[in-house]
């Protein structure tokens, strides 16, 4: 009997800690595949993760370069921000899953939810998934952004108005061409000290 007693506390101590051992793997695992914040810019709340593509990295150090002069030319600024916004939204290569949507930092505070919950529900609708690293899907890349024309409007979104707001005009390429949108309207008004995106069309 005693010895019974003793396997069975024995069998189970070994259970628990192998279940332990197995957590503790998945999670450090889990850990290192987390991307990592390489660049920021803490006054407006934009940050540059590592596994964004190169060109993605070469906007975004155009723009830490732009704002950190002290007279910003915003009409330069409100073109990065949509080539920063194309080259991460569209660029859904190298996103993990659906949820993974690019892009809604230069969303405006007040429609983020909305574009992300769209976008999940429309363009990254069906991405596979690739936390284990081996999705074998085409997804599109974006390999170039051309701003094609830029003006400065007044519009007026909910009881906000902007005299100062943007309207960029926009074409990109991808690697391949898998059928998704290459050009767009955007405007942009002014949240604080940013310039956000509140319309794509």
């Amino acid at each position: 009997m005693k010895k019974k007693l003793i396997l069975i506390i024995l069998i189970i101590t070994l259970s628990i800690l192998t279940f332990l051992l197995i957590i503790k793997y998945v999670r450090k695992n889990n850990v290192e595949d987390e991307a990592k914040i390489i660049n920021k810019i803490e006054e407006y709340g934009y940050v540059l993760e590592d596994n964004m593509p190169k060109l993605h990295k070469t906007y975004f150090d155009e723009l830490v370069e732009l704002l950190n002069k002290t007279d910003i030319d915003e009409e330069k600024y409100a073109n990065l921000v949509v080539k920063l916004f194309i080259s991460d939204f569209y660029n859904i290569e190298n996103k993990i899953t659906k949820n993974d949507v690019g892009g809604l930092q230069y969303i405006h505070s007040t429609i983020k939810d909305n574009v992300a919950l769209n976008a999940r529900n429309t363009i990254y609708k069906y991405i596979e998934n690739n936390i284990d690293g081996k999705r074998t899907q085409e997804l599109p890349k974006v390999t170039d952004v051309n701003i094609v024309d830029t003006k400065q409007v007044t519009y007026t979104y909910g009881d906000q108005r902007d005299e100062k707001a943007y309207i960029v005009k926009v074409s990109w390429k991808y690697k391949a061409d898998l059928g998704y949108q290459k050009e767009a309207s955007i405007t942009l008004v002014h949240e604080g000290k940013k310039l956000s995106i509140v319309e794509l069309k």
